[in-house]
């Protein structure tokens, strides 16, 4: 007996109440009945297992950053580039290749020093970091 995709509505509530015993007792399912505009509707009753909590997650281990950045990654350069100006996220300087305005990401850097009076900053990159974005021909010198 198919019943989960019929209304199964009644005009009176007697012929409701036997089919909801009939079917509770057939299905091994529990079945009520409810007042709906139209009648009498019988439907079936789900009932929810207790809630179970999820069991305690494992401690996260927490990676030692200071141990991590004090470690230089590979061979290290510090390059001189004239100054133009600072953002919160890049420093903008003149290259000496061809005398345009170009950005550097503060996040590539390993450090940097501004010396706004002399006009210039001081820049320590990895060596491949600096190769791979092409920055070390817009120096002006090569310091370390």
């Amino acid at each position: 007996m198919h019943t989960e995709t019929t209304k199964m509505i009644y005009a009176e509530k007697a012929v409701a109440d036997a089919i909801a015993a009939k079917l509770t007792q057939v299905n091994e399912k529990k079945y009520d009945v409810y007042k709906v505009t139209t009648g009498f509707q019988v439907v079936p009753i789900t009932v929810c297992k207790a809630y179970v909590p999820p069991a305690k997650p494992a401690p996260v281990m927490k990676l030692n950053l200071a141990a991590k950045k004090e470690k230089a990654p590979g061979e290290v350069i510090v390059l001189k580039y004239k100054l133009h100006m600072e953002h919160p996220k890049t420093i903008h300087i003149i290259a000496k290749s061809d005398g345009l305005v170009k950005w550097l990401h503060k996040s590539g850097m390993i450090s940097w020093e501004l010396f706004p009076e002399e006009g210039y900053v001081l820049i320590k990159y990895a060596k491949k970091v600096a190769e791979k974005k092409g920055v070390i021909p817009w120096a002006i010198e090569q310091v370390a």
